[in-house]
């Protein structure tokens, strides 16, 4: 069952179909959860609040400092990968 979440799409599928419902709903909740921590473009979003705090000492739940760290281990892990690809060393 197709659900639009943060602007895109997901499936959900259940393999013996029961509880489809159930799942879809669990689905939808945490996305709006996502979307209302880590969205750029929700003016109510705490990254949007973040954003607006120019460097205070600011709470965040731990949704949105999670979905930071793995942002930021993505971006080195990047880097790391570039670095690799473009050495001639490793070519």
């Amino acid at each position: 069952m197709p659900v639009p979440p943060l602007g895109t799409t997901a499936t959900v599928v259940r393999g013996d179909g029961a509880r489809l419902d159930t799942a879809v709903t669990a689905v939808v909740n945490h996305l709006d959860l996502v979307d209302r921590a880590c969205s750029r473009f929700r003016e109510d979003s705490e990254l949007v609040a973040l954003n607006r705090s120019e460097g205070r000492t600011t709470a965040v739940s731990p949704l949105l400092w999670e979905a930071v760290g793995v942002a930021l281990r993505v971006k080195r892990i990047v880097k790391v990968m570039s670095l690799v690809n473009s050495s001639p060393d490793f070519t």
